[in-house]
């Protein structure tokens, strides 16, 4: 109990930095509490909550938690905070338009932008410029930051598509070839996903939206809300037992082992994604073996401790966690959080990294199974299974 008690002093004492796409309630607490700190709550309505809700911007906040249990009100203090814009934000700025037009490399899904030359030229300032006058300096202050700024991100946003010998590196903007379009969203071919950058180190985690198409995702859920009466508590493997037991003060939630035929879908899906997960997570290739594939349902007051899917002991390599539920969505909270691990010297060692994910319908994780990792309480307010927080979860063994 010392131990344990000293490794989360530790943990507690240490600033990390989360990532989000969305916010959950607490996580929105937080970011007031820190607005209000620095004497500027204002900023949170007038700034990042109407960029956040574009969908073209992550924060980036350093977290310090509370001792345990690190949930719930109170339960995370941000000390700093972050939020970037991504590329679709400043072509927006700069008048370009989106289309419904879609086009896919080998790595990524990308949605189209459109601009006329002319137009584009205006908005930059640049229609009735000589060039001369450019290069002597002769522009007005704002327009050289406004290009500068626009020249920059195409520039940086650009860079991975040239890396000829990496095809797999997934660029924020691609080379368009003719040919490569299909004419909505939802014509995109079964499972080529669309994955999200979150890191240009390592990554935490790779997320793959849109996994499975809407027909099989409908499916899914059918399947698994007529197999209500086949779930049972989920279970855990203690340190140093032999069998699974059912230990509600680390794990609440209901578990189903037969997929049926998603069971090849998955296994199949999952395959699909594996080089480009190993690659993005800086993970060693390894020979691959079995599969192990369960559903989650997660009601009201439902959640899993902090725990390793890996000691290093057994061949489990990856953990693939799909997020999918009834829309709207009607429960609140379960977020999966997942704290990076490092390998040194043999050891398992914990980074200050981590990444926190809102349950988003049709999302996929993979990261290594060795990563610490914890889902957070669910809030049913109706009480009803139909209503609750669904996954399937995989491991991917090594053979």
């Amino acid at each position: 109990m010392t131990e344990r008690n000293a490794y989360y002093a530790a943990r507690n004492a240490a600033t990390r930095i989360e990532i989000f796409d969305e916010l959950s309630p607490l996580a929105e607490a937080a970011l007031r509490s820190f607005f209000r700190r620095i004497g500027s709550p204002h900023v949170m309505d007038e700034i990042v909550l109407p960029l956040l809700s574009e969908g073209d911007s992550q924060i980036f906040a350093a977290v310090r938690d509370r001792p345990w249990p690190p949930w719930g009100l109170g339960a995370r203090n941000v000390v700093a905070m972050m939020q970037t814009h991504l590329v679709a934000h400043m072509l927006r700025e700069t008048g370009f338009e989106a289309t419904e037009d879609v086009f896919l490399t080998e790595a990524a899904r990308y949605f189209t932008y459109r601009i006329p030359v002319a137009h584009l030229m205006r908005q930059l300032g640049l229609a009735d410029t000589d060039t001369v006058d450019v290069m002597a300096g002769l522009l007005s202050p704002t327009l050289y930051a406004r290009n500068a700024a626009y020249h920059h991100t195409i520039h940086a946003a650009s860079r991975a598509d040239w890396t000829i010998d990496k095809p797999m590196v997934g660029s924020e903007m691609t080379r368009l070839v003719r040919g490569g379009h299909y004419s909505k969203p939802g014509g995109v071919p079964t499972g080529s996903g669309r994955f999200e950058v979150v890191n240009t180190l390592n990554e935490v985690a790779l997320m793959v939206r849109e996994f499975l198409t809407r027909d099989e995702q409908h499916h899914l859920l059918e399947h698994v809300l007529k197999s209500v009466h086949d779930f049972r508590p989920g279970t855990i493997v203690e340190s140093g037992a032999g069998s699974p037991t059912i230990n509600e003060r680390v794990r609440r939630s209901l578990t189903l082992d037969d997929l049926g035929p998603f069971q090849k879908l998955f296994t199949d899906r999952i395959k699909q994604h594996l080089e480009t997960a190993l690659a993005r997570l800086g993970h060693q290739s390894f020979p691959i073996g079995s599969i192990e594939l369960q559903a989650t349902a997660s009601g009201d007051g439902d959640y899993f401790r902090i725990h390793r899917d890996s000691d290093g002991t057994d061949t489990r390599e990856l953990t693939f966690v799909y997020m999918f539920s009834s829309e709207p969505r009607k429960f609140s909270g379960g977020e999966l959080r997942i704290f990076e691990t490092s390998l040194v010297d043999g050891r398992m060692v914990p980074t200050d990294r981590s990444q926190t994910i809102m349950p988003r319908s049709n999302v996929a994780v993979i990261f290594p199974s060795r990563h610490e990792h914890e889902v957070l309480p669910v809030r049913v307010p109706g009480k009803k299974f139909d209503d609750g927080r669904f996954s399937i979860t995989g491991w991917v063994h090594r053979r």
